[in-house]
């Protein structure tokens, strides 16, 4: 038996956040201005039995896009884990491969992950969060994680083969880029004014 492929997953799109007035939240986990792409996971693919068995290889990860985030006015929050702007931009993993079980076996593959998009923030107002863990800006691009290859399971009195399935390539993050020339104030502990990050997605 053949088992069948995952399909692939979606990318999402490119997402832009301008701010020119004010924004005040209270309550905690309130972020001010929240920006974010993400590519779907990619599906798994099916398994498979019999003489013969093959399993069925992942779908691939969609990619997130470019976010583009301005501000030109007031952020203020006075919540805990409260960031001011939260951008962000994150690739699917990849589906896993399905696994196989026969006298003659072989894994299906797993698929990549998709890339992280590139994230850019400005901010040229003010900025002020109030409590702990309630950061200034968060900036980050995460490639998605390759999936795993399928398992394999060789059954049968006589000579049996078996073989695993490869595992997906993982996906880079995109670039970041956080520009400030207007005001930044954090008042809390675990408060960084700028986070900036890029992170490659683990293989499967």
């Amino acid at each position: 038996g053949i088992g069948g492929g995952g399909g692939s997953s979606g990318d999402g799109k490119a997402v832009t956040a301008i701010n020119e007035g004010s924004i005040i939240t209270h309550q905690d986990l309130a972020v001010g201005l929240f920006a974010q792409s993400v590519g779907g996971g990619g599906g798994n693919g099916a398994g498979a039995g019999g003489f013969v068995a093959i399993g069925g290889d992942g779908g691939a990860g969609g990619a997130g896009l470019a976010v583009n985030v301005t501000n030109n006015g007031d952020l203020t929050t006075h919540g805990y884990d409260s960031y001011a702007i939260f951008a962000q931009s994150v690739g699917g993993g990849g589906g896993n491969g399905g696994g196989a079980g026969a006298q003659f076996a072989i894994g299906g593959a797993g698929a990549g992950g998709g890339a992280g998009g590139d994230v850019t923030v400005y901010n040229r107002g003010s900025i002020n969060t109030v409590l702990d863990g309630s950061g200034g800006v968060f900036a980050q691009s995460v490639g998605g994680g390759g999936g795993n290859g399928g398992d394999s399971v060789s059954v049968g009195a006589f000579v049996a083969l078996s073989i695993g399935g490869s595992g997906g390539t993982a996906s880079k993050g995109g670039d970041v880029t956080v520009g400030n020339s207007g005001a930044i104030i954090t008042k809390g502990d675990r408060a960084s004014a700028i986070y900036a990050q890029s992170v490659g997605g683990g293989g499967g």
